[in-house]
């Protein structure tokens, strides 16, 4: 018996408006996902620490935060050859079974639109960023 997750039109929605966020409002997603402090200046996150100097948060950049956040959020890559999608991320038991592909526009010239680390920082945002919560029972709160 198979329990797969089925998309739905909500989370579709919430897909595209994944895709409408900048890069910086998607750091600034993840570091609320950690729970660190940040401040934003000229376009960048820095994270805050006491009694330390702010760290710039660039993960697109820096392949240490990246592989940090790989290995937390439990980040799986898989290839898929048809139609020629090629690489594609999800987070192992998210809540949603849409996989971030780096290919974009499946009518394009086949060579991909976001880079790894792009497409990594935002499938963990639309799995872990409440604002991307789509079924209900989820969003109750303790009212």
């Amino acid at each position: 018996m198979t329990t797969e997750k089925k998309v739905n039109d909500p989370e579709l929605e919430q897909y595209d408006k994944l895709m409408a966020m900048p890069m910086v409002d998607i750091y600034k997603s993840l570091a609320n996902i950690e729970g660190w402090k940040y401040r934003e200046e000229g376009g960048q996150v820095y994270l805050v620490e006491l009694g330390k100097a702010d760290c710039l948060f660039d993960p697109m950049q820096d392949g240490n935060q990246l592989v940090a956040l790989i290995e937390k959020h439990d980040i799986i890559r898989v290839y898929e050859d048809y139609d020629m999608i090629g690489w594609g991320y999800r987070v192992k038991g998210g809540r949603t079974p849409i996989m971030m592909t780096e290919l974009q526009d499946f009518c394009g010239n086949g060579e991909p639109d976001i880079t790894m680390s792009e497409a990594i920082c935002r499938i963990i945002v639309f799995n872990k960023d409440p604002l991307f919560d789509v079924d209900p029972k989820d969003n109750q709160g303790d009212e």
